[in-house]
């Protein structure tokens, strides 16, 4: 069965048909389209997501001087599943790439050009249906009109007949009149006679062309729309869809091999295995502390165990660490990219040291500003908060000028002008900073020696080279300024707009200076409290994580256990249904 024999009077439909087929290779086309590029932005978000791990692996794997903490990590089981999970990740998302490479190029085009092809040759059959339509139509016209001609002719050639039999019946008509009736009904039936014969005519032709449409015409046509259909629509339909699928299955086997990979890997993983790698990497074969022995009392230098630092808001921070073994020269030292990344992660260091100390300086400071509305005021408190802040202050300092030194070698690479610096560190330079276990201020002497606790207001010089008020000293008159001379550690007096050298002249000098006061200070205070006793805690303490410190609330009370020469108490307290121990400054503290 053909379209053109059987569906002759159906042509609309079978346009309907066809156009729908090509309205459907379209709709294939578009399909495919979007999920290649599905596939494609699948296929580079997977990338993007597996990068970041990859170079992590890389990195640990190519750094020469890797701990042996990373060394093990590196070639545990897990490490290598892992790593295998980010292959078989990458084999999917080139699997992705693949398809969408495939579709684009091997697939969609080709539907594409098919479809607009047929949608052409389509639009171009039934327009030549439509123009031989209107050709048949217009002789339809012709034909009714020639109908409209005879049948109008031979009206008027009866009429003239029968008026002349009338006529002729009439005695009293002239022969003239009966003539003229005569003439006229002739004439009327020859007008009839050539208008049948060009009726008779125009249905012959119409019969022809009518037969040759609809047994000739229309039927070849359709047939070519039949084929064209069939070849070029259905089966290139057909044969794309097989490609889709033939694309998808060569994509299974090695889909499956990851998977297999996959698998493999993760079943190698083993906790002993690896548990083995690290004590292997890790072991040094010392062997255990030999076991403590009692002594009635035992020195500071002596003890085993390492005591807490005397101002333990002044303990240092990662980034001044650093400084000890990878210090910014040689950050600056480094090759331009390589130096740029390390500059731009030691700054973020920075940053958040500062912000660091700069809370703390703020919490000292406001402890110092609360203390002193305290009606009795103990000196010593005084002198070592006013020394925290100034240490602090130091320290601030010292980060912003190192920082300000790596931005602006950040932006020599990038070819940008320097920063400026910021104003309140105009002037200054990088100072030391003492040891945080000596943080206490030094008295500078004169004619009266140290300050007497009952002699009149006078002022002290920190150890931070800053001027904090003195207690009430007697003859104790104020060594230096804010940017005080290196002379004010030893008595030398200084202007507040002098050098700003603190610490650089004599640090060793200083760090004895300061050693000698912490020492002092540290006697009195053990001469005012010289035994174990009950204590009320006077501001809140926070231990440091991992110290052997005591945390407590202001108004929690302690049983002391032992006051340290150094200023730190080991004392007890009663929370949560257990006791507890640890160190506690003694200066935070009351008698109960």
């Amino acid at each position: 069965m053909t379209f053109g024999t059987e569906l002759w009077d159906q042509w609309h439909e079978v346009e309907e048909f066809v156009s729908e087929g090509v309205r459907f290779m379209h709709g294939i086309n578009e399909f495919m389209k979007k999920r290649a590029e599905i596939e494609l932005e699948y296929s580079r978000s997977m990338g993007r997501l597996i990068k970041p791990y990859k170079d992590e692996i890389a990195r640990r794997s190519g750094d020469k001087k890797a701990s042996p903490v990373t060394k093990s990590i590196v070639d545990s089981t897990s490490m290598q599943a892992w790593t295998q999970v980010l292959a078989e990740a990458e084999n999917i998302a080139t699997i992705h790439q693949s398809i969408s490479d495939k579709l684009d190029h091997e697939l969609r085009k080709t539907i594409k050009y098919q479809a607009n092809d047929n949608d052409k040759k389509i639009k171009e059959m039934f327009d030549e249906i439509r123009k031989a339509n209107l050709e048949m139509q217009k002789q339809l016209t012709t034909l009714d009109r020639s109908r409209e001609r005879f049948e109008a002719e031979k009206k008027n050639m009866e009429a003239a007949r029968s008026a002349f039999e009338k006529i002729s019946k009439n005695t009293k008509a002239t022969d003239k009149e009966i003539e003229a009736a005569k003439a006229e009904s002739d004439k009327r039936a020859l007008l009839a006679t050539d208008a049948m014969e060009a009726y008779q005519k125009c249905i012959g032709e119409t019969n022809e062309k009518k037969n040759n449409h609809y047994t000739n015409f229309l039927p070849n046509i359709l047939r070519d729309v039949q084929t064209n259909n069939e070849n070029f629509n259905i089966r290139a339909t057909r044969v794309a869809l097989v490609k889709y699928h033939e694309l998808l299955s060569t994509v299974i086997p090695t889909t499956i091999e990851g998977h297999e990979n996959l698998s493999a890997a993760v079943q190698q993983m083993s906790a002993e295995r690896d548990s083995e790698l690290l004590i292997s990497n890790l072991k040094t074969g010392e062997p255990v502390p030999p076991d403590y022995l009692f002594e009635e009392k035992a020195s500071a230098k002596d003890m085993t165990v390492k005591r807490p630092a005397t101002a333990r808001t002044l303990a240092r921070t990662e980034s001044e660490r650093l400084t000890d073994k990878d210090d910014d020269d040689t950050i600056l030292a480094m090759p331009p990219k390589k130096g740029r990344r390390a500059a731009v992660e030691r700054i973020k260091a920075l940053e958040r040291d500062q912000y660091d100390l700069e809370k703390k300086r703020q919490a000292v400071e406001l402890l110092l500003h609360t203390y002193h509305q305290k009606p009795n005021k103990d000196p010593k408190n005084l002198d070592e908060l006013n020394t925290q802040t100034a240490v602090l202050s130091v320290r601030i300092d010292n980060l912003g000028l190192r920082r300000h030194r790596l931005e602006a070698f950040v932006a020599s690479i990038d070819n940008q002008p320097p920063p400026d610096l910021p104003a309140h560190l105009a002037g200054k330079s990088i100072q030391p900073v003492p040891s945080p276990v000596h943080c206490f201020p030094t008295i500078a002497p004169d004619a009266g020696g140290v300050s007497s606790p009952t002699g009149a207001a006078g002022s002290a010089t920190t150890n931070a080279g800053v001027v904090v008020d003195s207690p009430a000293g007697a003859n104790g008159a104020a060594a230096a300024g804010a940017g005080g001379s290196n002379e004010s550690l030893s008595g030398g007096a200084g202007g507040v707009g002098g050098s700003s050298s603190g610490f650089a002249a004599s640090p060793r000098k200083a760090s004895l200076n300061v050693l000698q006061s912490s020492k002092a200070v540290a006697k009195e205070w053990s001469a005012a409290a010289s035994g174990p006793g009950r204590v009320r805690m006077v501001y809140d303490f926070e231990a440091a994580p991992g110290s052997q410190e005591l945390s407590a609330a202001a108004g929690d009370v302690l049983e002391v256990l032992e006051k340290q020469d150094d200023g730190w108490w080991k004392a007890k307290l009663f929370v949560g249904g257990v006791w507890k121990e640890g160190f506690i400054p003694g200066n935070y503290t009351e008698a109960a």
